[in-house]
């Protein structure tokens, strides 16, 4: 699930995401090993997580400014 959003989705389009975010094929993302999938998988959710904060603190400072 998306935070604050509700919004779910199934986890092999978070996988391909996360492959597509990485530059890497899908097949060759499934011939990768385990642990390796993993981390790509997180650097793509901790990216996300990331840019959500930044627009968040970017969004209030623009309602600061109005």
């Amino acid at each position: 699930m998306l935070p604050k959003t509700g919004v779910e989705y199934g986890r092999e389009f978070e996988t391909r995401e996360a492959a597509k975010f990485a530059g890497i094929p899908w097949p060759e993302f499934q011939a990768m090993p385990g642990p390796t999938r993993a981390a790509v998988v997180a650097h793509y959710r901790a990216s996300g997580l990331i840019e959500a904060v930044l627009n968040e603190k970017a969004n209030r400072k623009i309602k600061q400014v109005k």
